[in-house]
C-alpha cells in the first residue's frame, strides 16, 4: 500500500511528489521547474537492473526541497522526458 499511494507527477510547469505513509498522513511537496538544478538516476542491485527499476533525485537551487522518486519503472525514460519539459520551456540544466 505504501508504494501503491506514492505519485510523482510532471507538468509543464512544476514537478509535484505526494507521498503516503499511513491512511492518515500525506506528504505533497512542489518544485518549481526553473528551480531545478541536477537529475540524477540510481539503479542499484540485481534485481532493480533486471526489472529496470530505479530512484531519481531531483536536485533543487537554494533551499527548496529535493524531491526523490523511489522504484521508478524506467528511470533514465523518465528522467529525460523530465530534461526534454526543462529543454522545451527554455530552462536549462
Amino acid at each position: 500500500m505504501n508504494w501503491y499511494f506514492n505519485i510523482g507527477i510532471v507538468t509543464d510547469k512544476q514537478i509535484i511528489d505526494v507521498d503516503f505513509s499511513a491512511l492518515s498522513y500525506r506528504n505533497v511537496s512542489r518544485t518549481e521547474l526553473d528551480h531545478i538544478e541536477d537529475i540524477t538516476v540510481k539503479v542499484s542491485g540485481f534485481a532493480s537492473s533486471i526489472f529496470d527499476l530505479g530512484n531519481i533525485f531531483v536536485q533543487t537551487a537554494g533551499s527548496e526541497i529535493n524531491t526523490e522518486f523511489m522504484n521508478v519503472p524506467h528511470p533514465a525514460r523518465a528522467a529525460h522526458i523530465i530534461q526534454d519539459i526543462l529543454k522545451q520551456n527554455g530552462t536549462t540544466q
